[in-house]
């Protein structure tokens, strides 16, 4: 009992198994007096709940046959109501959630266990389970590092008391989101002036470094992990930070309602323009239809081209507008144009802009040899057939053009 009162409803049915013992055909019923046990008069009634008059009391069992009510025996026991364990029920737990958001946090109950033995007003075993059930029949105890699998999660604490009274309670584990909101990816930066710094707005929607609503938030950014933990130095103007190459920031992100706060990084990586390797004109053998594919032509500004995209246009300001992108079938008008391309690197999204030469050679023209007939006794003859170029050649520039037979 928890009231002192010495009085406890007692339900007298949930002892019948225990005293049948599996015997069947047979009744069990609950008297006051041995005598009224006897004569088979004023029986409890088990559907109701009984309270005791005294404490302790005595009752007395009468077991009876199902088929010949002569056929009994009595019984006597004693029913002592004891004071259950007094002791302070722990307040909920919470936890702030992490830049996970799993809502799965890793609780520590020793606080929570402490609170209750000492509270206690007699010696007593204290377990926590996750099911009222198991606090009930004292299994699948918790250990005192527990990580909750639901959110929130009940906790049911068992007390057993030296006198074996058993009572049980229960408290709350909360896990705290901050924010909805998760890490921010890495974000890739274009040095265009390749000099290894980009000033940026680290608090701008691009990074995607801060949740999209912030009511009741406040972020600080700094340049160590340390310094955020310790609320120390932090970067006095992130609308204009000086990025350099592989730049991590952290940043810690306060909820001004719960206290919760989370410290994440913001890895920036500043990547330099694709670097072009054409430092002179694609020369190409004019084609019967006057087209090309320009693509055919990718790996003479980028030897490996896997990590790269190449987009064509007929002047450098649609270059710089992204505008009127030429198809990569090419018709060309003349022997010597120049396309601007853009070149973009897929994982950094670098890219530069770069004017491209073409020259397109005539195809050269092999005019036909007279055959040639030779006198000689011999079945071999030694001929120098490059005395034949100028006439394979005609009019064609001979230091432009090389023959082989």
């Amino acid at each position: 009992e928890n009231d002192n009162n010495g009085i406890e409803p007692i339900y007298l049915a949930d002892y019948n198994e225990t005293i049948i013992n599996n015997i069947d055909f047979n009744e069990v019923l609950y008297y006051e007096t041995a005598t009224d046990a006897e004569n088979n008069t004023n029986t409890i009634d088990t559907s109701l709940p009984y309270y005791n008059t005294s404490n302790p009391q005595t009752l007395y069992v009468r077991v009876q046959s199902t088929y010949d009510n002569t056929c009994y025996n009595t019984y006597s026991f004693a029913v002592l109501i004891q004071e259950e364990a007094m002791f302070t029920i722990p307040d909920d737990i919470n936890a702030c959630d992490d830049i996970s958001a799993d809502e799965i946090e890793l609780f520590n109950l020793t606080d929570a266990y402490n609170g209750v033995i000492n509270s206690a007003n007699t010696s007593i075993n204290l377990s926590f389970h996750t099911s009222q059930e198991d606090a009930d029949d004292g299994a699948n105890e918790l250990p005192l590092s527990f990580n909750n699998t639901t959110n929130p999660q009940i906790v049911y604490g068992r007390v057993v008391a030296a006198n074996g009274c058993i009572s049980t309670f229960s408290f709350n584990l909360n896990v705290i989101q901050v924010a909805d909101f998760t890490a921010p990816q890495p974000y890739y930066i274009c040095d265009e002036d390749s000099n290894g710094t980009v000033i940026v707005d680290l608090t701008d929607d691009t990074y995607q470094a801060l949740p999209e609503r912030m009511d009741n938030l406040i972020a600080t950014f700094y340049n160590t992990e340390t310094d955020a933990e310790n609320e120390t130095n932090p970067i006095a103007d992130p609308t204009n930070y000086a990025a350099s190459y592989n730049t991590t920031v952290y940043i810690k992100l306060l909820n001004t309602v719960s206290g919760c706060y989370l410290i994440y990084p913001l890895n920036i990586v500043i990547s330099t323009p694709p670097q072009v390797e054409l430092n002179e004109a694609i020369t190409i053998c004019e084609t019967a239809n006057s087209t090309i594919q320009l693509s055919d032509y990718n790996n003479f500004l980028i030897t490996n081209t896997t990590d790269y995209t190449f987009t064509y246009y007929n002047t450098e300001a649609n270059a710089i507008a992204g505008t009127n992108a030429l198809s990569n079938t090419y018709t060309y008008t003349s022997n010597n144009f120049t396309l601007y391309t853009v070149i973009v690197n897929t994982a950094t999204l670098c890219q530069t802009i770069t004017p491209v030469n073409y020259l397109i050679s005539p195809t050269p023209i092999a005019y036909m040899v007279d055959d040639i007939y030779i006198c000689t006794n011999n079945t071999t003859y030694n001929y120098n057939l490059t005395a034949l170029n100028n006439t394979v050649l005609g009019n064609q520039d001979p230091a432009a053009l090389e023959v082989t037979y």
